[in-house]
């Protein structure tokens, strides 16, 4: 339930969430008032967000009529959205790998990764990420094994720097949930074989550096970049995507999802 409760506040204080409305049924573990207690918790004011009930708002159609009237309302007092020119100290970019990289693949990401963390960015990996099993990645960044988890599950880090989540499963879709929860603004995928889904709220480039990939549905096939420019090709990826100058190709096709993990232990909530 703790876990449940921390990805869905990582959620709500993303940084592409502008607006947000809570409903419940009425009848279920974690009410919205469970929630409110998590939010409290986290520090989060819960009164910037909407609330709603289908049992306590007299039914479906009335919660639905609720609904709309604070959405309508909420729209009209935000204001117009302003693009600002910023620094890689603003970026908040998690890294996956499909399967074991290749030195050089694994040596860019260990580049993009202290180049980005040295400006006073975020990076966010997986505890189960393919990569901790390359060493050169690790020496890379000064590391000689994988480091200990630093951020739980779906837990929304409050400074800057690198981390590590802690996963419980390997399952791709389970993965791509926790890391949005911690506020990422995007997502960088090596990918040695076929594209995944993607998420529906955090944008994620998928590229390769296998000549023989030549699946349509990659973003991107670097494999002709010489390997002391990969990292810097890579970086270029992420700024054409955070940008909002690139829109991965998945996303256009809606084959978007999202998985809650279960965890170690299934509970309902």
């Amino acid at each position: 339930e703790a876990l449940f409760a921390r990805t869905f506040v990582g959620y709500l204080r993303h940084p592409a969430v502008r607006m947000a409305l809570l409903l419940e049924h009425g009848c279920e573990k974690t009410q919205n008032d469970t929630m409110r207690h998590y939010l409290q918790d986290a520090g989060v004011d819960a009164g910037v967000f909407g609330w709603a009930s289908v049992q306590l708002d007299g039914g479906i159609a009335s919660v639905l009529t609720n609904i709309d009237a604070w959405a309508t309302a909420r729209l009209a007092e935000l204001s117009a959205y302003d693009r600002q020119l910023t620094s890689l100290a603003s970026l908040k970019l998690a890294l996956l790998t499909d399967d074991a990289s290749d030195d050089k693949v694994a040596h860019a990401l260990a580049e993009l990764t202290a180049q980005i963390v040295a400006a006073g960015g975020t990076i966010v990996l997986s505890d189960r990420d393919p990569i901790w099993q390359q060493a050169v990645f690790l020496n890379a960044l000064g590391l000689v094994e994988a480091p200990t988890p630093n951020l739980a599950y779906g837990q929304y880090p409050d400074q800057a720097g690198l981390f590590v989540m802690m996963t419980p499963t390997t399952h791709w879709l389970e993965t791509l949930t926790g890391l949005a929860a911690t506020g990422v603004h995007a997502m960088l995928a090596h990918i040695t074989d076929y594209p995944q889904q993607v998420h529906p709220l955090v944008p994620l480039v998928q590229v390769t550096t296998n000549a023989e990939n030549s699946s349509p549905d990659l973003d991107a096939n670097l494999s002709a970049i010489p390997e002391d420019e990969l990292a810097e090709g890579l970086l270029e990826v992420v700024l054409e995507l955070v940008s909002a100058n690139y829109t991965p190709k998945l996303v256009t096709q809606g084959n978007t999802a999202m998985q809650m993990t279960r965890g170690l232990l299934g509970v309902s909530l």
